[in-house]
């Protein structure tokens, strides 16, 4: 598998909540965080039945993705109320945050993930 595959993408900006204070974005991180909880505690539930589906896995994948959006628009956000006065962009700050991570060795390909090892202990 590709390293590419897994490379960081920019999101577009949610312009619904563009106007929002960081307060109200940052309740709407936590709203995401709670959903994605539900989905991810359907899931292991599913899985441990034996009858997880497709639908299961897409439900948990757009939660997901939704935090990441959330959390990105955040950081438009920042950049919204303080980035002049600090001299940043989002885009400078979502790059030292892979900057960062990379530095942690985030993206560094490991051993490959058996799905049959998830969720119990052998």
């Amino acid at each position: 598998m590709s390293n590419k595959r897994f490379k960081h993408r920019k999101l577009p900006i949610c312009y619904k909540y563009a106007n929002e204070s960081l307060y109200k974005q940052n309740l709407k991180i936590i709203e995401e965080f709670m959903e994605q909880q539900n989905e991810f505690t359907n899931v292991d539930k599913k899985l441990k039945n034996k009858t997880l589906t497709y639908v299961d896995i897409e439900k948990l994948a757009l939660e997901l993705f939704d935090i990441s959006q959330a959390a990105q628009q955040n950081i438009f956000l920042l950049e919204k109320h303080f980035g002049k006065h600090f001299c940043f962009t989002a885009d400078s700050m979502i790059d030292k945050g892979i900057n960062k991570n990379r530095n942690r060795k985030y993206y560094e390909k490991e051993e490959s993930f058996d799905v049959a090892d998830w969720g119990g202990e052998k």
